[in-house]
Order: structure tokens, then sequence, then C-alpha cells
């Protein structure tokens, strides 16, 4: 194979319309019910591959990412790393120059999936650079060597996820949902492992759904964005309240405002829904006054966007 190219690709993050956590298997992970959906909050990677070479070299380059300390120190541990070696070892490519300068936006451990859909576009690009040399079925295969969220975060849109989050069903977009999503200030201390470990100890405690998973995917297909956003739910909350005070307040603050919010998977990102944009403009200004983060997005069908570079 013969090839020196480079591109632009942009990874859509995610967010759990609803959560509901299980029981931990043997395993060692938890049996999920989730519904995923992607949103146009986009990170970016600059890629460049080069496979006229002897080498096997892969650099990351990261720009604009406030959480330094968030990413692992150690370039193997990163999932973009991972996920890079991972396809050249399914692709059976040998000898790579790959080069990537990777631009933040996804706040980072958050529960927005940030690491997931730069694994999943990483991926997704050196594919499409090779001539698209794997299908569907192998891609999938290797995202979920990488993690739990990658599967979707490689076929987007909204989609039910089970098991670890990996078994996954497509929902169709039958309502426009404006999404308010709060970032949070501070990166939050308690890694993911460390919330479900805490789960497993307050669970028998936690607030149960105000209505079960199969009537809140009824509720996606059939109600309207008031309702919807009055049933959103995530088992993970109340824990991530314990270990991070700034959502209690804020989502205090919404609920004075009779809307209710939830974080998005471990947090301590936190979103509400709306059918109106202006009235989510609204609440978006006063959240911004009071020092918040925030941003109004789209649901989208396409987790990525790429540009060729001439």
């Amino acid at each position: 194979m013969d090839i020196s190219k480079s591109l632009r690709i942009f990874t859509a993050a995610k967010i759990n319309l609803y959560l509901e956590v299980g029981a931990k298997n043997l395993n060692g992970y938890h049996s999920l019910k989730t519904i995923f959906q992607s949103i146009d909050l986009f990170d970016q990677l600059e890629i460049s591959l080069d496979l006229n070479t002897q080498d096997k070299n892969i650099n990351i380059n990261i720009e604009n990412l406030i959480y330094k300390d968030a990413l692992p120190q150690n370039i193997k541990e990163n999932l973009i790393y991972k996920a890079s070696k991972a396809f050249f070892k399914k692709a059976k490519i040998s000898n790579y120059n790959l080069n990537i300068n990777l631009f933040k936006n996804i706040a980072v451990a958050a529960g927005l999936g940030g690491g997931s859909a730069d694994s999943a576009g990483i991926i997704f690009a050196l594919n499409y650079i090779c001539g698209e040399i794997l299908n569907q079925e192998e891609l999938l295969e290797i995202t979920k060597e990488i993690g739990s969220d990658v599967p979707f975060c490689l076929l987007g849109g909204r989609m039910i996820g089970t098991g670890r989050g990996d078994q996954l069903i497509r929902l169709p977009l039958r309502n426009n949902l404006i999404i308010l999503l709060i970032s949070p200030p501070i990166e939050l201390e308690t890694k993911t492992k460390d919330i479900y470990e805490a789960y497993d100890q307050f669970e028998n405690k936690i607030f149960k759904p105000k209505i079960s998973f199969e009537s809140f995917v009824s509720l996606l297909n059939n109600a309207g964005p008031e309702e919807i956003r009055n049933n959103l739910y995530n088992s993970l909350e109340e824990v991530v309240i314990n270990n991070c005070f700034w959502v209690e307040e804020l989502k205090s603050f919404l609920e004075s405002k009779n809307i209710n919010a939830i974080i998005s998977g471990s947090g301590a990102s936190v979103f509400s829904v709306f059918g109106d944009v202006n009235h989510a403009q609204i609440i978006a200004e006063e959240l911004r006054l009071k020092g918040y983060k925030v941003g109004i997005h789209n649901c989208i069908e396409n987790p990525f966007e790429i540009e060729i570079n001439s």
C-alpha cells in the first residue's frame, strides 16, 4: 500500500437522554439501558498518514485543552493512540508514520464522550484514507476493544444502548430537540470508574425514574420536548452530586425555572432539552450571567464531518 494523505475530521459529542444503571456483572461491568444522542459539538482532528516509510510512529499533539491532567501523560494510554494501533493491526498495516493534531472543544471528563468520539473518529478517518479497506462490522470490532461508548460514537445519531452500552439499536430523530448544555467549570476529580464504584454503595438509595426505560423510548417517538424533558433520567446523578457541588446548585436554579435537567453519562456536564430555541436562549443567558459555560446544540445523525486537504 502506497499512501501519503492528510485530512481533517470533526467528531461529535454525545449525551445520554436516559441512563439506567443495573447491577455489576461477573465481568466487572454494570448492565446499562441508555439512549445516546449525538449533538453538534465537535472536537477537530488534523490527521496526516504516510505509509511510504519503514517506521512505526504515532505522534499526537493536543491543543486547546484546559484540563491537561485529565488525559494520560503516557501516550500509549491515550484512547486515540490505542485506536490507531488497533486499526493498523486489524488492517494488517505494519509500517506507518501518523501525525495527529487534536483541537479540543468537548469538555474532558464531563460525560460527553469526547475521548470516545476522538478514538472513533481516528478509526473512521484512517479507514477512509486507506480506501475503506475494513467494513463497518470490522470497524465496530475495533471500537469495542477501546471503550463502551466508542461503538456508538462511530455510528452516531440516536440509539438505544444496552449491555455495556455497546449493544446498539437505532432510533429515528422524530422530534427537534434543542439541547441546552452546561459544561463543568472545573474538572471533576472523581473519574468514571470511581463514580460506578460509589454507585454500588448507594444503589438502594438512588431515586427511581418517573417512567420506565421502555416508556421513555415511546415518549421519544411520540411526545413533545416538554414531556421528554420532564422524564430525563440518570441513575448516577446523586453519586455525582455528592462529588461535585456545582451540579446540585445548577439543578436547583433550573428547577426554580421549572426546568428538569440531568447529568450526561457519569458527569459532570448537565443538560436539558427544549422545543423552542428562544426559550433555551433566555435560560442560557441567565446561566451565563451567573458564570456558567453554556452552549445550545442540535441533535444530529452523522457523528463525523470530513474535510480533505488539497
